[in-house]
């Protein structure tokens, strides 16, 4: 969490045109979720700041430099005024609310939009029938013309961008996702992790230096895509299309000043529809740092479960959920119900998994995510669950899974929440510390695992690999959330601890719902602290029945365990006396 995070502070409630903190942050964060906005970090960024930045007073001093700067990520030397950026994604983010708004959002009760010509947000209740929401791709005239055009016209905007960047000296970010509203050719979904193929091009030709930056660029690809366990790596040994699903290419230009520009799309090889792109400038040929970082970026961009391009593009063609058929997706399924427990994956998810355990007693991957899956619904006070006769289980599970795969991450990261839930800190420390030499790039996994350092009161280990987190395209994971609400609230930071509370689908956790009434409580919002109570005894009837024998599955410190309590009293929310 950055500094500039931390010192932001929020308006009174029901201080901004009527509406309060709490209102306005879950306006935000349904619009966030959708898929448009997975798909487009910038957008996300660029609105996630502004919405922050309202609540904090200052929404109407907002500039271009600090958008671009602080929500962008640009350099300090940025100039708005000969560089558009913030104008373009401005222009992009009224387009994609315009269009969210008409159409998943269209009965959302708050409404936000960005008056042009301004960098203020405008607020407001809905009291309007929703429109039709339109039929072509999201955006402007020009945006959508842009589109349908793409695939012919793709080498001549990839040599207009080079130009435009290397003029400009800055770095331009643009995420695509194929549109929406023209037919997509058809496709089969997949019965084993989906192949990747990373391939490369250069304007400079084969000059030994730029075959270097080419093959030093490559390998962190590969390195980072090998440590996902839900695609794999394909070598390019054959033309094109290599006899994989989809085709990572960068196409790389040398700049007059000795840096390279660089292009990269993702293309579905059965298709042959480009599903993202991305392009970065000003990226130093021996600057290795800078080069693993940008590759780290790209892996999570293309191959994360919590909105890749692969596995966002594969959701919205519903090709995942036909659990029944294929171990993957079984397994997939049942990822993404861990992660942001949707409802309609609960039971068959988990019926899945132990059908094809059964089946399959060597699958490392079905064992990790039953284990895992044993795991969280121990933790919520599922009603399926056998209590601690699960986590036994989940042991023994997760035990087997990594004799069979020790350096799959999924494996180890079962196999370190088995350890920690079962109280076995130090072999848990010590699984965790190989789950984050074999793959530091996966947020999901690294999440979990500073839940425990967390969990514990280690705060400086657990910060440590939450802070680069938070940094990345996709921020937490929002089942996960609740992991830092707990670390700002028990540093006494109620800022953070509220902002955190507000975001995304922390809901959908029984400790992700007590940690938002804890943080509405601290900051005065009554109104969240009812909702939240309600839905705490309405969805986890077991986990509210008696939160002190539901908070000692957690495996907290007695210290937080207690100001917990003492916290959840405060907020008027009874508290039983632990079962023996």
């Amino acid at each position: 969490m950055n500094e500039t995070i931390k010192e932001r502070r929020f308006k009174p409630l029901d201080a901004i045109d009527g509406l309060s903190n709490a209102e306005i942050l879950m306006a935000m964060n349904r619009v966030l979720a959708v898929s448009e906005f997975q798909a487009n970090p910038s957008a996300s960024a660029f609105l996630r700041f502004v919405v922050e930045e309202t609540l904090a007073g200052r929404g109407d001093r907002l500039k271009a430099f600090a958008i671009a700067t602080l929500a962008l990520r640009q350099p300090d030397s940025f100039n708005p005024q000969i560089n558009s950026l913030v104008r373009v994604q401005a222009t992009r983010l009224r387009a994609m609310l315009d269009h969210y708004y008409v159409g998943p959002g269209a009965d959302d009760p708050i409404r936000i939009s960005l008056p042009r010509g301004a960098y203020q947000l405008h607020l407001e209740r809905a009291t309007y029938a929703p429109r039709k929401a339109p039929a072509g791709p999201v955006g402007s005239k020009e945006v959508a013309a842009t589109d349908q055009k793409w695939s012919r016209r793709r080498a001549t905007l990839l040599s207009l961008a080079m130009a435009v960047a290397v003029l400009l000296g800055t770095v331009i970010l643009y995420v695509y996702s194929a549109p929406s509203g023209r037919p997509r050719p058809p496709r089969p979904g997949f019965t084993s992790p989906p192949s990747i193929a990373v391939s490369w091009s250069s304007s400079t030709g084969q000059e030994a230096e730029g075959a270097r930056f080419a093959f030093t660029l490559v390998n962190a690809l590969e390195q980072g895509l090998g440590g996902f366990d839900y695609v794999r790596i394909r070598q390019p040994n054959l033309p094109s299309p290599f006899n994989a699903d989809y085709e990572l290419h960068f196409a790389a230009s040398k700049t007059s000043g000795g840096l390279y520009d660089i292009f990269f799309s993702l293309t579905d090889q059965m298709t042959g529809e480009t599903i993202w792109t991305l392009e970065r400038d000003g990226i130093g040929g021996a600057d290795q740092a800078k080069i693993k970082g940008l590759a780290s970026a790209v892996v999570e961009l293309v191959a994360d479960i919590s909105g890749g391009a692969i596995f966002s593009d594969l959701m919205s063609r519903q090709l995942l959920f036909n659990l029944r058929g294929n171990a993957y997706t079984c397994e997939l399924a049942s990822a993404i119900y861990v992660r942001d427990h949707r409802q309609n994956l609960q039971e068959e998810s988990k019926s899945c998994l132990e059908d094809f355990v059964v089946q399959d007693p060597e699958n490392f991957g079905i064992l990790a995510a039953l284990a895992t899956r044993l795991i969280v619904d121990y933790l919520n006070v599922a009603p399926n669950s056998r209590g601690a006769a699960d986590l036994q289980r989940a042991m023994k599970i997760a035990t087997h899974a990594y004799i069979l795969a020790p350096q799959r991450v999924s494996s180890q990261t079962a196999l370190f929440m088995a350890q920690f839930y079962n109280r076995r800190f130090e072999d848990a420390h010590a699984t965790a510390l190989k789950a984050i030499a074999t793959n530091p790039d996966d947020t999901e996994f690294m999440a979990r695992i500073a839940r425990g350092y967390i969990s514990q009161g280690l705060f400086k280990e657990g910060l440590a690999l939450m802070e680069p987190i938070e940094n990345r395209p996709f921020g937490p994971p929002a089942s996960l959330l609740w992991i830092w609400v707990l670390a700002a609230h028990m540093r006494d930071d109620d800022v953070s601890a509220y902002r955190y509370a507000m975001r995304g689908n922390i809901e959908a956790s029984a400790l992700g719902l007590t940690m938002r009434l804890i943080a509405c409580n601290r900051s005065g919002d009554q109104g969240c602290v009812n909702q939240a109570k309600s839905q705490l005894r309405v969805d986890f009837p077991d986990f509210s029945r008696d939160l002190t024998s539901s908070l000692d599955r957690y495996a907290f410190t007695d210290g937080i365990t207690a100001q917990l309590l003492k916290d959840l009293s405060e907020a008027g929310f009874s508290v039983a006396s632990p079962r023996h």
